[in-house]
């Protein structure tokens, strides 16, 4: 029986840990607009194709097309999970009902990518609730009108607020947009929802004042936090890309 010699299995896996790390530190680098490179590789001397292939991450990284794509995903797959996790919900202690945070990842979504990536996690949100509404028996969630066009329009609403209120300072319009976009939820779904014959306008009124404030303010300071975080990242990532330039 030949066996392969313990120096080729080493040169192999020493060549596939490069590609490994060449191809994580590319990643990271086009969806963070960072040059992690030289801090994530183990290999101290990466090979020629891997240079080029950072150096085409990074001349990615300077359009923001790579983060928003990045963006969009990630917090669609957030809005998704929300809904058919529960977690989507806070349960209130001392009444039993609920308020929702599922259209926080829209909101956020309009805020740090734009009117198009709000849009489009808007759209996820409000498929992802059609599907749930529909396995769940509940036939007003169900109904495309109601689901659907007023998440989407959560996205632009979010959007259009922050770029606006930007001029007053970025935590300003941050709290505005998450304001603007709750109240846009809360209203375009309800209304919507009498339009089509689910509810009276008495009993969608009581819906929307029962916990609006409550409501409101869980996705003002949850954006801000977020957003927050969010910032944070991008300064750190800019630190390490200044350090290792």
């Amino acid at each position: 029986m030949n066996k392969v010699p313990v120096t080729a299995n080493a040169a192999r896996q020493s060549r596939l840990l490069e590609v490994m790390d060449c191809f994580t530190a590319f990643a990271m680098t086009a969806a963070f607009n960072s040059s992690l490179a030289p801090s994530m590789l183990v290999t101290e001397h990466p090979p020629g194709a891997c240079n080029t292939l950072l150096m085409s991450a990074t001349s990615l990284s300077a359009s923001p097309r790579p983060q928003h794509f990045f963006i969009a995903a990630t917090l669609s797959l957030v809005s998704v999970y929300l809904t058919f996790s529960g977690h989507g919900y806070i349960i209130l202690p001392t009444s039993g009902s609920w308020i929702t945070i599922i259209h926080l990842p829209t909101i956020l979504a309009g805020i740090l990518g734009g009117w198009w990536v709000g849009a489009l996690v808007g759209g996820v949100f409000g498929l992802s609730a059609m599907v749930y509404a529909a396995q769940s028996d509940v036939a007003v969630f169900a109904d495309v009108w109601v689901s659907l066009p007023p998440r989407i329009v959560v996205g632009l609403v979010a959007a259009a607020v922050f770029s606006r209120g930007v001029r007053w300072g970025e935590h300003v319009a941050v709290l505005a947009a998450a304001v603007a976009g709750t109240l846009t939820n809360t209203v375009l779904v309800l209304s919507t929802a009498v339009w089509r014959g689910y509810f009276s306008a008495d009993v969608a009124i009581n819906v929307a004042t029962k916990h609006f404030v409550l409501e409101v303010s869980v996705a003002a300071i949850g954006t801000l936090l977020l957003t927050l975080v969010w910032r944070a990242l991008q300064v750190a990532l800019g630190k390490v890309r200044q350090a290792d330039a």
